[in-house]
């Protein structure tokens, strides 16, 4: 299953905004062209494992701290951000074996780390573009925003 069109334009899905009829700058797209393979092979993978609606929350959980790691002026709600994971805990995974449940934690986080990795070759790559989305969607409080605070200030 191609999912490439959901995460290969992964700054824009995330900001919320709608593909409008100007094209992204060339460097962005060829950059978006060179991952969606990547992105189409685990987005695949994270569907198989915990469906769509719970693959938007790993993706929205992995854009959260690579912005907040990447671009200033962003910082991680601790606690928000730790029991957002809390879902992939599902009564599925509760009923399962434990080295059933083992194997099934290894790859959420196999994949989350897969997608992390995805979002900051893409933040690290069109940095200026990344962060001006990403703080467009803190705005909107849409989304990866949701997991966002105020940077705590100086001790």
């Amino acid at each position: 299953m191609n999912y490439g069109w959901l995460f290969a334009p992964a700054l824009l899905w995330h900001a919320g905004a709608a593909l409008s009829a100007e094209s992204p700058a060339p460097e962005t797209a060829r950059l978006w062209r060179e991952l969606e393979p990547a992105w189409d092979v685990v987005a695949d993978k994270i569907v198989k494992l915990v469906g769509e609606e719970w693959q938007r929350r790993m993706i929205d959980l992995a854009y959260a701290a690579v912005a907040a790691n990447v671009c200033g002026g962003l910082a991680l709600k601790g606690d928000d951000f730790q029991k957002a994971f809390a879902v992939f805990e599902d009564d599925p995974l509760r009923a399962m074996s434990e080295p059933d449940r083992k194997q099934r934690e290894q790859h959420l986080l196999i994949h989350y780390g897969t997608c992390t990795g995805l979002l900051t070759a893409e933040a690290l790559l069109t940095r200026d573009e990344f962060c001006a989305q990403a703080m467009s969607l803190s705005a909107s409080g849409a989304g990866a925003a949701a997991y966002w605070g105020e940077r705590p200030g100086p001790r």
